[in-house]
């Protein structure tokens, strides 16, 4: 599936508002049946994981699967998660049950199923292309991020907990 320009424009969106100097690296792009959605991580969350030190406070991963944003924000608790539209601000998340319960699902990956794409991208990789099997909001097979797009495992960090 080749990025739209409306996916496109969205994903530079998203990248500029986790961080106002549009500084935010995209790790990710997964294909999935009917849909694509694009990762991107702010820099304090990419230096900290490259140093293998915790996740910052107020880090922020967005995904972008059209116009919609979705977005984990660390808390001091662990991550909020948040959805806007293109072009509106995001807000500091919320406790979501639903975005919680299928997140606990990457309890291994500190809730964030595409971290093993984020530590390659955090320790110089370059940003990833996955095609998953599942359609809609169905979490991927873990090994799905496992391997990225190079077929091999990458090194190692320690998911947030």
């Amino acid at each position: 599936m080749t990025l739209t320009t409306r996916a496109r424009c969205a994903w530079i969106i998203a990248a500029a508002m986790i961080s106002p100097a549009g500084a935010s690296e995209p790790y990710v792009t997964v294909d999935r049946p009917g849909a694509q959605r694009q990762m991107v991580a702010d820099p304090a969350l990419l230096a900290a994981v490259a140093a293998g030190a915790p996740v910052p406070v107020d880090s922020t991963i967005a995904m972008t699967s059209g116009d919609l944003i979705f977005y984990l924000r660390r808390g001091i608790d662990g991550w909020r998660f948040g959805t806007t539209i293109a072009g509106r601000p995001l807000g500091p998340g919320i406790d979501d049950r639903s975005c919680a319960f299928c997140h606990a699902r990457a309890s291994d990956r500190g809730g964030v199923f595409t971290w093993p794409s984020l530590v390659r991208r955090a320790k110089g990789g370059a940003p990833e292309h996955i095609t998953c099997a599942q359609a809609g909001r169905t979490p991927c097979a873990p090994a799905t991020y496992q391997e990225g797009s190079t077929g091999a495992p990458g090194p190692g960090h320690s998911p947030p907990r």
